[in-house]
């Protein structure tokens, strides 16, 4: 491998985010292992690196790169969402592009310690739903990049089950387990 192509296989990202396990992903979905990880210890310093050339690719959460985005410092190739971004509406899937199975979404959520009784779990999911439905704090959440959805516990529990399955096959197909 030459050197030139040993350095545009380079990425950068914050290790073991989100980001990460999703170009880990799809690494392995593409069999591309020659691509290697530049490890940060943020975001923005990963994103920094795009900036300034030193690494030519990066998986981030939409938050942190939406400004660098539309002042054209940094351009976004896809979102691995399953629906386009609202804050990036031009911006394609990669199920669009025609990459299948990259779903990947940093979570956000409120939790509550186990034992919680019902009726406070349900008040609070109908608290915070109304609050996320507010227009001003629906636009400030969606100008942060974030998508609110305020789903109930019961599709929010299930959302994580299903994560943690799938992000251990990642974990474990990619050796990070054993680092």
């Amino acid at each position: 491998m030459s050197a030139d192509l040993a350095v545009s296989m380079r990425y950068g990202t914050r290790t073991g985010t989100t980001p990460h396990l999703s170009i880990e992903l799809f690494k392995q979905s593409l069999g591309l292992n020659e691509l290697l990880v530049v490890p940060f210890s943020g975001g923005n310093p990963s994103i920094q690196s795009v900036v300034a050339g030193h690494t030519p690719l990066s998986f981030q959460a939409i938050p942190p790169a939406t400004a660098l985005i539309k002042e054209g410092k940094l351009r976004a190739l896809a979102v691995t969402s399953t629906r386009r971004s609202s804050v990036l509406p031009d911006v394609p899937t990669l199920d669009e592009l025609g990459i299948k199975g990259q779903e990947a979404e940093t979570m956000q959520g409120v939790l509550a310690p186990t034992g919680t009784p019902q009726e406070i779990v349900n008040l609070l999911q109908r608290e915070i739903a109304a609050i996320l439905a507010l227009p001003d704090v629906k636009e400030k959440v969606l100008a942060l990049g974030f998508e609110p959805s305020g789903i109930t516990p019961a599709e929010f529990g299930a959302y994580i089950k299903a994560e943690i399955a799938k992000w251990r096959r990642v974990i474990e197909q990619s050796n990070m387990d054993k680092i």
